[in-house]
């Protein structure tokens, strides 16, 4: 059964991709190292858009084809057993991928998205898939932010001429920004890079395993600023109960878009685990005791409680948006496995 508030659309059409994949698995020193690459070029047509369409049509979207995007990058594993004798065994693992995505044939024209904690999400031609464009602050000619008298942020102001460039201009008399509210992109989703490192060593009957991720150059919408933070009794709001920011700093902020991006970046600790096996012992013909813990650290800057979240879950649009999620829980596990 369609959305109530989706019109139908009997001229839509299955996306369509094309990709041009280059790849190597060398080995050397007797698999001792191991090195694969693979190069990749993928442009997807049609793309599926949920878009936003006029009231009047008595319906709130329409799913239809709309431009295409391209995706290209690289990625590249390293394999290495540094040791490998009788009582120890040490294997690494490292992964490097590096992408880079944009939006093509879309035009001159600017599509919002309507997202989870009111993301500014848009598809603009030549800019990767899902950037945040939003409303940011102003700022003077040496870069310093143009405050109220009473030490409030402004929204930058002036002529809007496209999604791409716009003009600012100031009031006469106070010189704060004045004229049509702007926007421009404030932020990025899509990492710079991902990368993870492994870890494994045997030594006798005892295993280890040490798993690091990395994630770099990420943007996240913080839309819990906007609820768990700026409001209530929020640590935001608080501050300026308490005198440390000045009278309407919480409203006069709430409506600059760019506060809410947050850097994003993070490494991750993802998994320590430790088992023993006894081998055959006494009834068993195997018998394995582990310990293991996921998400021990995670070394960020990150406002919010993780930056690991999308509250518009695996969406291919919708990405790094921060709004009631629930942070990926910290694990401990103990195990036991007996074969008879």
């Amino acid at each position: 059964m369609g959305s109530s508030t989706r019109l139908a659309n009997e001229n839509v059409k299955p996306e369509r991709q094309k990709e041009l994949e280059i790849g190597t698995d060398m080995s050397f020193f007797k698999d001792r190292i191991g090195l694969q690459f693979n190069w990749y070029r993928k442009r997807v047509q049609e793309l599926l858009i949920n878009r936003q369409i006029a009231p009047t049509n008595g319906f709130s979207s329409l799913l239809d084809n709309f431009g295409s995007l391209e995706n290209k990058g690289f990625e590249v594993v390293l394999n290495l057993s540094p040791v490998n004798n009788k009582n120890v065994q040490w294997n690494v693992t490292a992964i490097y991928n590096h992408n880079r995505n944009k939006v093509l044939n879309v035009g001159k024209a600017l599509t919002l998205f309507s997202t989870n904690g009111g993301a500014p999400v848009a598809l603009l031609q030549g800019y990767p898939v899902g950037i945040f464009y939003g409303t940011f602050f102003a700022v003077d000619a040496s870069g310093n932010m143009i405050k109220t008298t009473a030490g409030l942020g402004n929204i930058e102001k002036g002529i809007q001429n496209s999604p791409t460039s716009y003009t600012t201009q100031r009031d006469a008399t106070t010189g704060l920004p004045s004229g049509t509210t702007l926007r421009k992109v404030i932020g990025d989703p899509n990492p710079d890079y991902t990368a993870s490192l492994v870890n494994e060593v045997a030594y006798k009957k005892f295993n280890l395993r040490v798993q690091l991720d990395a994630v770099q150059g990420v943007d996240i919408f913080n839309a819990d600023f906007r609820t768990r933070q700026g409001v209530g009794n929020g640590t935001e709001a608080e501050k300026e109960h308490l005198g440390i920011y000045p009278r309407g700093y919480i409203n006069s902020i709430y409506q600059i878009e760019q506060w809410r991006i947050d850097d994003g970046s993070f490494v991750k600790l993802r998994e320590v685990s430790l088992s023993y096996s006894f081998g055959d012992f006494k009834f068993f013909k195997d018998l394995s005791v582990s310990v293991s813990v996921r998400n021990l650290i995670s070394w960020d800057n990150y406002k919010g409680y993780d930056p690991e979240l999308n509250a518009a879950g695996q969406s291919t649009l919708l990405r790094g948006i921060d709004f009631g999620s629930v942070p990926i829980p910290r694990t401990f596990k103990l195990g036991i496995a007996a074969k008879f």
